[in-house]
């Protein structure tokens, strides 16, 4: 009895003292939100560095919708449409993967023309319209390419470009429900 007792014991002791070791080597995201220093600033692949330097390892940004697509897009899920302007998230994008920084793409502010003419905090009226808007930001985000680099590549990759929505969507599901309560369904041409 007295030995099963300590081995009880000792085996406590050894998972604790394992199970630390264990959650320590998974990474914890450590970082900043900071779109003018990050986005706008002369300075801005420097102070990148600098945060990657300083052990960060995410970097939020704010997609806003209203900005990038002033004007409907004709193909709203093609990256490469030209009513958008994407310019300064594909760069943001393409710094922070370069720093070994992982990106979180946040969107916010509805266009007019996707809510009726009103004001960037109303929500779209067709959620189909911000669920095209996410794909082609979601293109542009998991290649983190410049776009014309992107442009000149072989497109047998399309199933990763898939797998990328696809992860943007679940990701946006949780962001939705955590912060607003809100749940959304998308649906995709090929069924899924």
């Amino acid at each position: 009895m007295r030995r099963t007792v300590r081995l009880v014991i000792a085996l406590f002791v050894l998972a604790g003292i394992a199970a630390p070791t264990t959650f320590a080597a998974q990474r914890m995201w450590v970082g900043f939100h900071d779109d003018p220093s990050f986005r706008w600033n002369a300075d801005r692949d420097a102070n990148v560095a600098s945060a990657s330097q300083s052990n960060a390892t995410i970097m939020r940004l704010l997609v806003q919708w209203n900005l990038a697509a002033k004007t409907k897009p004709a193909n709203a899920t093609d990256p490469f449409d030209p009513a958008y302007e994407f310019d300064d998230v594909d760069e943001a994008v393409r710094t922070a993967q370069q720093n070994d920084q992982e990106v979180i793409l946040t969107i916010t502010g509805t266009p007019r023309w996707a809510n009726g003419g009103k004001s960037q905090n109303v929500v779209p009226t067709q959620v189909s319209d911000f669920g095209a808007f996410a794909r082609a930001i979601a293109s542009i985000s998991d290649l983190a390419l410049p776009l014309e680099e992107v442009v000149k590549r072989d497109f047998a990759g399309l199933d990763n470009a898939a797998a990328a929505v696809k992860k943007l969507e679940r990701t946006l599901k949780t962001e939705l429900v955590s912060t607003l309560g809100v749940t959304l369904t998308f649906s995709s041409v090929d069924g899924d």
